[in-house]
């Protein structure tokens, strides 16, 4: 039997000025304590990723969250 192909999609994630810290850490979490338990072959981010414009500050978050 073939294993199945696991893709995860998410959408919306909204990391924000108003709840960096919150948004941040619950963001971080996901990637780092949920993804590898699910191991899928994809993820697929659909959606808004901040909740304003883009800061160079959240655009280190991100890069922290996936270099980390």
């Amino acid at each position: 039997m073939e294993k199945p192909f696991v893709f995860v999609h998410i959408s919306d994630i909204h990391v924000s000025r108003s709840n960096y810290e919150g948004s941040y850490n619950d963001f971080r979490h996901f990637v780092h304590d949920i993804l590898p338990v699910l191991s899928p072959e994809m993820v697929v981010n659909t959606g808004d990723i901040t909740c304003s414009t883009n800061t160079d500050k959240q655009s280190r978050v991100l890069s922290i969250v996936f270099i980390e």
